[in-house]
């Protein structure tokens, strides 16, 4: 009853021949496409398999609290992955990790909120600031609490 969607920049012919009723090829999605395929999908599969620092398609599905699966090559460069999405390192453990998230609903839900923890934490803007202020040498500092009238 699942669907797959190959989403990227520029799909070699032989994705595009991979394209069916249920797998789905799109390319050069704008970013509103490429939200609205987030908001329908149930786990990001990302099964990188080389390339160097991190991934920003790891990034986007942690930042959408869409669980994620990928590879030790997604997971590079972002330490604690594996105990909040599905690090794997051969395809039937992938797929293993994809068919748990679509089939188990709390382990799906566990995931989503562990996943955006983790991507606020390391991703937002209070978390730039922080490692920038940190780079340049200055502790970061936290903003002072207002405390009410009476």
């Amino acid at each position: 009853d699942a669907t797959l969607s190959i989403v990227g920049s520029n799909p070699t012919a032989r994705v595009r021949a991979l394209a069916s009723a249920t797998v789905r090829v799109a390319a050069n999605l704008s970013d509103d496409a490429l939200q609205a395929r987030y908001r329908q999908a149930r786990v990001a599969a990302v099964p990188l398999r080389c390339g160097a620092g991190v991934k920003l398609k790891v990034v986007e599905a942690l930042k959408e609290g869409l669980p994620l699966v990928t590879t030790p090559v997604g997971a590079q460069g972002l330490p604690g992955l594996a105990q909040v999405a599905g690090v794997c390192t051969d395809a039937a453990s992938f797929a293993d990790a994809v068919c748990a998230l679509l089939l188990d609903d709390a382990l799906w839900r566990q995931r989503c909120a562990a996943q955006l923890v983790y991507a606020r934490e390391r991703f937002s803007r209070s978390a730039f600031r922080r490692s920038l202020l940190t780079a340049v040498g200055r502790p970061p500092v936290r903003p002072a609490r207002r405390s009410a009238a009476g």
